[in-house]
């Protein structure tokens, strides 16, 4: 019994800690916030998941409305961005005027997390899957594979990519069905492939599955019941798949895909650039996250919470 009693104790005290962690690592995040907020009295503020959408909005943004003015708040992934907001609501001294905060919808949502007005949410998975489209690479190609003037070889290269793209998502729809199994039925999942080679073999021609199991590739803390996947399997499978599965994994398959494009154009007997008069390289180091989001459409809804913001109605005193 008194074993027992030390190992409750134990279990408690780093219960304990934990919460102490966690509320001094939101204390240090307010601090910053109440900071910036001090330097730029006036300033909106836009708190987003991370670098990366700091990036996409700001061409999104820039398009919606070129004068908007913000001050820019990456932190690191939507559970930091809904803690932080839930701390400056809290505040009794009107922190939160004039700041925003942006989450990808992913498969869980606002993630048990309350909706709010000062929040704004992707109707698709993340920023990513708006980046990847026919509208978007064929963009590209007219300006960076120097493709203008050339319709048709436009069309074949993009009615081509669509196939392939589709090949991607069949490839890795068991692999997205494991994180969605994790995330809408609260089991841990420990890590998330980063690397593409690790979810898929992508070429030019073709995309094929990989040969370890889903179960290898994304490991949960325990195997749901049948009964569990059964309670989500339905909606699972009525997801628009390009939209709704994850958005780093088609990123990366596209980014991909574009490099073996433009090997392609190298090439001395190209599959698709035979009608092209090829008298310089395609300009693939041009093609990054900003020059997607300046060629993507942005989320629904974007432009009207955009519209809608409004500078801090007092400024906030810095803190010791």
């Amino acid at each position: 019994m008194t074993k027992l009693r030390e190992g409750l104790a134990i279990v408690e005290d780093e219960y304990l800690e934990e919460m102490k962690d966690a509320k001094d690592r939101d204390a240090v995040l307010k601090h910053e916030l109440v900071n910036i907020r001090s330097d730029l009295p006036e300033s909106v503020i836009l708190v987003f998941e991370g670098d990366e959408d700091k990036i996409v909005y700001f061409q999104w943004i820039n398009r919606i409305n070129p004068d908007f003015d913000y001050e820019p708040l990456p932190q690191r992934g939507k559970k930091k961005v809904l803690n932080l907001r839930d701390v400056v609501l809290r505040d009794k001294n009107n922190l939160s005027s004039g700041i925003y905060f942006f989450i990808d919808r992913d498969f869980d949502d606002l993630g048990g997390f309350a909706a709010h007005h000062n929040t704004f949410i992707t109707d698709m998975y993340s920023v990513e899957n708006y980046l990847v489209s026919r509208e978007v690479l064929d963009l590209f190609l007219i300006n960076e594979f120097h493709c203008h003037g050339k319709p048709k070889v436009r069309a074949e290269i993009t009615k081509h990519f669509e196939g392939v793209f589709e090949q991607f998502l069949d490839a890795t729809e068991c692999i997205n069905f494991r994180i969605y199994k994790g995330r809408k039925l609260n089991i841990h999942i420990p890590a998330i492939p980063e690397k593409l080679n690790s979810i898929a073999e992508v070429s030019l021609l073709e995309v094929k599955a990989i040969s370890s199991p889903p179960s290898e590739i994304i490991k949960l803390n325990r195997e749901p019941t049948q009964d569990e996947i059964n309670s989500v399997e339905e909606d699972f499978r009525g997801l628009t798949r390009a939209e709704r599965f994850r958005g780093k994994f088609i990123l990366k398959f596209f980014e991909r895909w574009l490099k073996e494009l433009a090997k392609d154009y190298s090439a001395d007997e190209p599959v698709f650039f035979k009608d092209i008069v090829r008298t310089s390289n395609a300009k693939v180091a041009e093609i990054t996250l900003g020059t997607m989001a300046s060629r993507s459409t942005h989320p629904a809804g974007l432009s009207e919470f955009i519209n809608s913001m409004r500078p801090p109605v007092q400024p906030v005193e810095k803190t010791a």
